[in-house]
This record gives C-alpha cells, sequence and structure tokens, in this order.
C-alpha cells in the first residue's frame, strides 16, 4: 500500500506512548468523560473559537511532580512517590539504566527546580504544597532528549498545574490561586532563568478571528448535529453509547428469538456490563436477574449463546461505536490547530519534515516486512493508519492544545497520537 505522505495531515497528535502523565492523572479526551453532552461540546468550541476560553498548548516533553513536604522537595513519578516523594539521588536511581539522556532530563531539571523554588520562604512553600499533599506539574523540555517536536536549543520546565490530592493519592483537582502565587514568586525573584532551564507557565495559543476561523468552526458545529441526530443536546456521550449497545442487543436477541423490551432493565444492565464507557459493570448474575423479569430463560442454550456473543465481541463492537466519536473530535482538532497560532516549536517547517521523514520511513518497514508486528500490533498499525489518512493537511509541530472548561482539563489533538504510536510500534517492538 503507498501513502502519498506529502499530502498527509500536519496537526499535532495525542500520545499515549511518551511519558505524559508520570505521577498525575492523564488528561482526558472529551470522548473518554461519560458525562459530556454534546450541547457542552458544542458550547466549548464555540468558546474556544470566540476566545472566550483560554487554550493551551500541550508540551511534547517529559513529566515530573515536585512537592514541599517536612521541609525538603520531593519528586514523584507515579503513585508510591507521591506517599513518599524522592529526593534527587533517588529519582537519578530511579531513571538508572533508561534511554540515553533520560536521566539528565530529570536529574538536571530536578536541580534546577530546587534552586528556583528555594527563593521562596518556607512558611509560603509550605502552604502552597500543603506539606507533601500538593504537587507542582512541571513539563521537561530537554533538547539532548528530544521526543517528536523540535523546540531546538531552549531548555524549558513549563508549569502545568498545581496538583491537589487527597489522603488516597487520587487527583482531586487544581490549586489555580496557588499556582498563581507561586508563578508570581519566581518572577518577583528573577528565579525563572536557571542554570540550565528557565521556568515558564503554560504557553497561552491564540486563535485566529478569520473567514478560515469561522469556517472551520461552522464545519464542526455541522458535524456535530449530525453526531447529536436522534439523540439531542442534551445527552451524553454515555447516553450515545447506551443507544448503539441497546439496539445491538435487541437486534441480537431477535435472532435468538428473544422478545425484549429496548428500554427494559435487562437491556440497560447488560448494555452496562458491555460498555466501554459506562462507570458500571453489572456482573453475569445481575443480567441473569434482569433477564429473568423481562420474560427470559436464562438456562436455555440459546441464552448462554447470546450472551457469548455479545461479551466475545465487546471490544470490537466498543471500537465500532467510538469511532465517528473519535473521528470528530480529531477533525476538530485538525481544524483548531490550523487556526492557533504561538506554538513553541523552533523551526515548524524543518519538524514537520521530520515528522513526514519519520512516518514515512516507520510505513515502509512495516508495510514491507522489515519489522515484523504481532497480529495485535499490526491491527493497532492499520487503525493509526486509518486516522492519518482520513484528514489531510501538512503537520503542525505541537503535540495538541488543552482547554479548561467547567472545572476539567481536556486535550484536544489531532494526528498527534497515531504517528507516535506508528513511530512507537518501531521503536518499541
Amino acid at each position: 500500500m503507498e501513502l502519498s505522505l506529502q499530502e498527509i495531515v500536519s496537526d499535532a497528535i495525542e500520545s499515549d506512548l511518551i511519558c505524559e502523565g508520570g505521577a498525575s492523572k492523564p488528561i482526558s479526551h472529551m470522548f473518554k468523560d461519560p458525562d459530556m453532552t454534546f450541547g457542552e461540546m458544542r458550547d466549548m468550541f464555540k468558546s474556544i473559537f470566540s476566545g472566550e476560553t483560554t487554550i493551551t498548548e500541550k508540551t511534547d516533553g517529559q513529566n515530573l511532580m515536585v512537592t514541599y513536604k517536612d521541609g525538603k522537595f520531593g519528586f514523584a513519578r507515579n503513585r508510591e512517590t507521591l506517599k513518599e516523594p524522592m529526593d534527587r539521588a533517588k529519582l537519578g536511581e530511579f531513571f538508572e539504566g533508561k534511554e540515553d539522556g533520560l536521566k539528565d532530563a530529570f536529574c538536571k531539571s530536578a536541580k534546577n527546580l530546587e534552586k528556583a523554588l528555594s527563593s521562596i520562604d518556607t512558611q509560603t512553600l509550605g502552604k502552597i504544597f500543603s506539606n507533601g499533599r500538593n504537587f507542582l506539574n512541571v513539563e521537561i523540555v530537554y533538547p539532548p532528549f528530544k521526543n517528536l517536536v523540535d523546540y531546538g536549543n531552549r531548555c524549558i520546565l513549563q508549569l502545568n498545574a498545581l496538583d491537589e490530592f487527597d489522603g488516597e493519592w487520587n487527583e482531586v483537582g487544581e490549586n489555580t490561586e496557588y499556582l498563581s502565587e507561586l508563578e508570581n514568586l519566581l518572577s518577583a525573584h528573577k528565579a525563572l532563568k536557571q542554570e540550565m532551564f528557565t521556568i515558564q507557565p503554560q504557553n497561552v495559543l491564540t486563535i485566529a478571528h478569520s473567514p478560515t476561523a469561522k469556517q472551520a468552526l461552522e464545519t464542526i458545529l455541522e458535524s456535530l448535529d449530525k453526531l447529536a441526530s436522534g439523540l439531542g443536546y442534551d445527552s451524553t456521550i454515555k447516553d450515545y453509547f447506551d443507544e448503539k449497545w441497546k439496539k445491538r442487543i435487541t437486534d441480537s436477541c431477535s435472532r435468538y428469538g428473544f422478545d425484549v423490551d429496548p428500554d427494559s432493565m435487562f437491556v440497560q444492565e447488560f448494555s452496562d456490563r458491555l460498555s466501554r464507557i459506562s462507570g458500571r459493570r453489572p456482573t453475569k448474575s445481575d443480567v441473569v436477574t434482569f433477564a429473568k423479569k423481562a420474560g427470559i430463560n436464562p438456562r436455555t442454550d440459546d441464552y448462554r449463546s447470546l450472551v457469548a456473543e455479545l461479551e466475545s465481541g465487546a471490544d470490537e463492537v466498543n471500537e465500532e461505536i467510538l469511532v465517528p466519536i473519535e473521528d470528530f473530535i480529531t477533525m476538530a482538532g485538525v481544524l483548531i490547530m490550523k487556526n492557533v497560532t504561538g506554538f513553541l516549536a523552533a523551526d515548524p517547517n524543518k519538524t514537520s519534515k521530520r515528522i513526514l521523514s519519520s512516518l514515512d520511513s516507520a510505513i515502509r518497514k512495516i508495510e514491507e516486512g522489515e519489522v515484523q508486528l504481532a497480529p495485535d500490533k499490526m491491527k493497532l498499525f492499520r487503525k493509526n493508519l486509518r486516522k492519518i489518512e482520513k484528514y489531510q493537511d501538512k503537520y503542525i509541530p505541537a503535540e495538541g492544545v488543552l482547554v479548561r472548561y467547567r472545572g476539567k482539563v481536556y486535550k484536544i489533538t489531532s494526528h498527534f497520537a497515531p504517528v507516535n504510536q506508528i513511530l512507537g510500534l518501531i521503536k518499541y517492538k
């Protein structure tokens, strides 16, 4: 199969393979929020293009969490180290033997962070970090250890958020007030520029106010109208999944001779058990209970065959249901990022060409059999290739944008994830 890479999209893509989250909770896509309504999606996109909602760049770097506990600075990369933060020495041990440059990226950035934060008095540090309960979420851009996007020779520590955790070390929110205070103090103490790294807040992007941007928004809203058709704008993404699963269940029941009401508790419970996005997962016994109430004998071979058929194909059906929503949000990401200015990439054209060249090489190696992939990885390759081919443009050298909407943070990307995953299939084969 030949691919015209010079015509493939130039928009950023979300990275699932690169160390995005570290100890913090991964930033979610809208389609992973079951309570998000189509009306909220519409309002969000309108507010993005009107400039009412601030959007920031999702940097393609490495994530590090830092706190101040018992009079010392500590660092975290996972749940365990949130509870018992590492000092710089232990942080170095944590990355011992990892990829070239990775240990340096974390240890040198940790050293610069400690020095910068030490400019703030201990009482204020104790308040801001709540003695180890709050963590500063930092993205490291370190030139010797590059991901996909090239930021030039700049060493950057981007302050993403001040994350708050509960007693079980579950992330419960962001403290924007304390983050703002911390940023102001670092600036007042002239601590933003360190020996190697420059500390900076999130990079705020500007959305163009142009006929092209207006047309982009119209295209997004028209596509959203089609997606929400038959459900309405008050419906949630969970409702969308429920409708698809209920139809699948009732159609399967008809084939096995079971006459069921699509709105029955049996169908709802079975839908919740099978749906990837449901917050509930009823047991088989729960489903049996409601099958009996629906007039179905769960002891029959037909019932057992029905359940086995639906459960064995659940992953594939969930993927099928998700595709229209995922494609819509990818398309919206393409159009948003085409109309955004202010990305951090050093040389956009050079970075775009490098991404294209790397992708072209990876595809060729896989297609020609130079790199042998297991069946599940080949399926992932085909899936991501489809996403890349679907929206053709030229690559924008950025991972994506972050949107804070009604107390939640969402990432909007275009083709960064599919490209990054294809390259990851080569790198981590």
